[in-house]
């Protein structure tokens, strides 16, 4: 996971905010309003990972 997000994004989003049971983690950037959450299967503990769903909420970009 640190290597999918060495680089953070520039605001208005801030994050990520990870967290979540083992095998998936849920990614929390924040800001301008809204948030975007991706949930990221890890089953395997390294890369590759798996982009499971990714979900925007609250203000329009």
């Amino acid at each position: 996971m640190q290597q999918l997000f060495a680089e953070s994004y520039a605001p208005p989003y801030q994050g990520p905010n990870c967290q979540g049971p083992a095998g998936s983690v849920f990614c929390t950037w924040t800001g301008g309003g809204g948030a975007i959450v991706m949930e990221v299967r890890n089953a395997t503990g390294g890369l590759p990972v798996e982009v499971i769903s990714v979900t925007r909420t609250g203000a329009e970009p």
